[in-house]
Parts: C-alpha cells; sequence; structure tokens
C-alpha cells in the first residue's frame, strides 16, 4: 500500500521557494523530494518538471503582490502613482527572485519565464493602468496602456532608473494631455 503523504504539495511547494530564493534555478526535483522527505515521483505527480514548479511557485508570489498593487492602484491619486506603484510591485517580485532571473538556466534561456508569459504580464499591468486611468477620469486608450505598461516593466529592470523618474514622466505626460 502507498504510503500518504499529508500536504505534500505544501512541502514542495515551501521547499522550492525556499530553494528559488537562495538557489535561484540552481537545483532539482530530486532534491527538492529528498529535502521533504518524498520519493521524486511524488513531486512529478504534482509538477510535470522544474519549470513548472518554478513557474507556480512566481505565480503565487506574483498573484499576492498584484493583488496589493491593485489595492493600492484603487486609491492613488494620479496616474503617476499607479504608474510608481506599479513599478515598485515589480521591483519586488524581481528583488525576492534575483537568484532565479540572474541564475545559469535564465542567462541560457533554458528557462524563462518572463519571455513566455510576457506579453499576458504586459496586459495585465495594462489592464491595471487602463481602469486606473478610467477612475481617474484620465484619457488613456489601450495603446497608450500598452506602451506604459511596456515602459514600467522595462524600467524595473533598470535599478539606474528611479520611481521618482517614474512619477515624473507619467506627470509630464498627464500634463501633455491636459494641453491637447
Amino acid at each position: 500500500m502507498p504510503k500518504i503523504i499529508e500536504n505534500a504539495q505544501a512541502l514542495i511547494f515551501t521547499a522550492a521557494k525556499k530553494n528559488l530564493q537562495e538557489k535561484g534555478g540552481n537545483f532539482s526535483l530530486r532534491g527538492i523530494a529528498k529535502e521533504c522527505g518524498i520519493s521524486p515521483g511524488t513531486v512529478y505527480n504534482y509538477f510535470a518538471d522544474k519549470s513548472s514548479l518554478i513557474e507556480a511557485v512566481m505565480r503565487e508570489d506574483w498573484n499576492v503582490i498584484i493583488d496589493d498593487v491593485q489595492k493600492r492602484c484603487e486609491s492613488a491619486a494620479d496616474m503617476a502613482e499607479v504608474s510608481e506603484t506599479i513599478l515598485a510591485g515589480i521591483r519586488e517580485m524581481a528583488q525576492r527572485y534575483h537568484a532565479v532571473i540572474s541564475s545559469k538556466d535564465i542567462t541560457e534561456n533554458r528557462f524563462n519565464p518572463y519571455g513566455k508569459y510576457h506579453m499576458g504580464f504586459n496586459g495585465l499591468i495594462a489592464e491595471l493602468l487602463t481602469s486606473s486611468a478610467k477612475r481617474l477620469h484620465k484619457v488613456f486608450n489601450e495603446e497608450d496602456a500598452a506602451v506604459l505598461s511596456e515602459l514600467i516593466i522595462m524600467c524595473a529592470q533598470q535599478p539606474a532608473i528611479s520611481s521618482e523618474q517614474i512619477r515624473n514622466f507619467v506627470k509630464k505626460i498627464e500634463m501633455q494631455e491636459m494641453h491637447s
């Protein structure tokens, strides 16, 4: 009779999250199984491969971050604050998973959730920008939202670009809108 392991998926998830934050993508599913005291086959019952596990862990964290970002955007005073809030959320995620982003697997393009899900991610951010603009009674079409979304995503990866610079840039855009 097979051994029933309670909370196996939660054990795997916790171990994977710890490994991701400490080692980036430099771990194996076999190592995760050993750390959890389960057989490697048990890991594969929940996750098809390492990429699926990494994606699931990062997606869970991103959902928590984006929920917070959405709440903060709902009370933002202007589009500059909305943009700054989104930038902070993206940077928080990048900081948590710096080891993953800079790992050998990423740099050799064997695993790149950012590339694989970039369009969906951009769409999510653009949606947030559009809904915030609507709430703030700003003229902001989908094309503007897609461009600003991409700008924020790219700036999040550039530590030399401060949130204040993003704020000022978006304020300039808002000022131009008022004068059009």
